[in-house]
Parts: structure tokens; sequence; C-alpha cells
């Protein structure tokens, strides 16, 4: 991990079981993923691996209202019981680039997404959300909620 995470994040991730070098089995996530038609690529596998299976509640807000917020990284649970493959195959198009399922945020209202290159993105009906180059730096836009989400396109059926 290369991205310099704030204290207020660590303490997060922490409360949700993260430690430095944390090195998990992923093979169920990766079976999951790729029997829902996933391509699972490095840097998902490398996300996987650090950040699988982990619940972090953490403060956000909604129209100046402070809320306890769930991001959870579970791609197995998101990929089969989530948003269906199909769906995300309009988003691939849009940005030109393959997408990989690696949790839920908004309380499981989200699906979260990674591309090849590591980019993360959120997803809502029609609303694609940029939440960072990083895996980093979008969980630390979550957890702290000290910058918005840079860009929001709405996409034409």
């Amino acid at each position: 991990m290369n991205f310099p995470f704030s204290e207020r994040t660590i303490e997060t991730l922490r409360r949700a079981g993260w430690y430095p070098g944390r090195k998990i089995d992923i093979s169920a996530y990766i079976d999951a993923l790729e029997a829902e038609g996933y391509v699972v690529f490095p840097s998902v596998q490398a996300f996987l691996q650090e950040f699988s299976g982990l619940k972090l509640i953490h403060e956000n807000e909604f129209n100046g209202i402070a809320l306890s917020e769930a991001t959870e990284f579970d791609a197995a649970d998101e990929a089969t019981h989530g948003v269906p493959i199909e769906a995300i195959q309009k988003y691939c198009e849009f940005l030109q680039s393959p997408l990989c399922m690696i949790g839920s945020i908004s309380n499981k209202h989200a699906a979260l997404l990674m591309t090849p290159l590591s980019h993360v993105y959120g997803t809502t009906g029609d609303n694609l959300v940029y939440w960072g180059s990083s895996a980093e730096e979008a969980i630390e836009r979550l957890c702290t909620f000290a910058q918005k989400r840079e860009i929001v396109i709405l996409l034409d059926e």
C-alpha cells in the first residue's frame, strides 16, 4: 500500500479487521465472480487479498446531515445478489474499459467496481460515480468524506 491513509481511515479499517500486510485466500471470491461472468484482473485480485470480507462503518453526509454508512467489500455477495453483470456492461461500454465487482457502498444501495488500472467507480441505476484512481483513494474518500465524488455520469438508456 503506497497511499497515505488518514488516521480516521486507518481506525475505521482496523475496526473492520484490516491490518497492514493483510493477505487472505480469495479463491471463493474469484470463483463467485467468474461464475457471474466477471474477469478478475490482477488489480482486483490485489484488492480482494487485502480488503475482502471487511465491512467499514463510517460517517457520511447527505444534504448536510451526518449519517452512519456501511461499505462492504464482499465481491461475491454483490456479484450474485447485487447489480446484474448485464447492467454493468453499459458502464463498461461507456468507459471503454472492463469492470469487476469489488463490493458495495451506501449500505448496499450502490455497487463498487474496479477497472484493470485500479480506478474505482460506484453505481446506482444510471449514475456512474468516480471514487478514485486507486482502491486506497476510494476508501479514504468513503471513510473521511474529505472530498466529494469527482464526476457523476448519467447514462441514457
